[in-house]
C-alpha cells in the first residue's frame, strides 16, 4: 500500500518532469494528482482490478492501499499519461517500462474473459470427411 504523494512524485521522476535535484513543485502534484484520479476511475469503470482499498484516494496523502503488485505499472502509466501535460517525450526507460506495466495489468488485473459456446458446431468445408460430417447441427428440442 502506498500513498498517493508518493506514487504522484515517483511518476513525475519517471517522467522527468522532477528529479532528486529538483523535487515537484505543488502545481505537478496537483495535476499528477487529478490525472491518478481520472486513471483509478477509468480502470475501476473498465473492470480493472488493482486491489484498491479505496475507489478514489479523497486526498493526495491518502494510502491508496493497492496490491503491492501494482505499485510500480500505477507509476509507469501515471508517467506516461503525465507526458503530455507537461510537453515532455517519454524516455526510451519508462517506454520499456509503460510496456511491461500494461503487460502486468494485462495479466494480473484484467477480469477474465467471459467464455463463449456457439449454440451448435460449425458446419462447412472442414467437417467434410468420405465417411460423412465430423460435427452435427444441433438437436431441435421439441
Amino acid at each position: 500500500m502506498t500513498a498517493a504523494t508518493t506514487i504522484v512524485n515517483e511518476a513525475l521522476k519517471l517522467a522527468g518532469i522532477a528529479s532528486a535535484i529538483s523535487p515537484p513543485e505543488p502545481e505537478q502534484q496537483a495535476t499528477a494528482f487529478t490525472v491518478l484520479v481520472d486513471l483509478l476511475n477509468t480502470w475501476t469503470e473498465d473492470g480493472l482490478s488493482l486491489g484498491l482499498t479505496a475507489v478514489v484516494p479523497a486526498t493526495i496523502a491518502t494510502d491508496i492501499g493497492e496490491d503491492a503488485w501494482a505499485t510500480g505499472p500505477l507509476k509507469a502509466m501515471l508517467a506516461e499519461a503525465l507526458c503530455p501535460y507537461f510537453r515532455v517525450e517519454p524516455s526510451m526507460t519508462l517506454s520499456k517500462l509503460i510496456v511491461q506495466a500494461q503487460d502486468t495489468l494485462l495479466i494480473r488485473g484484467a477480469p477474465d474473459p467471459e467464455p463463449y459456446y456457439p449454440g451448435s458446431l460449425p458446419m462447412g468445408q472442414g467437417s467434410a470427411t468420405p465417411s460423412g460430417p465430423i460435427f452435427f447441427p444441433e438437436p431441435e428440442i421439441e
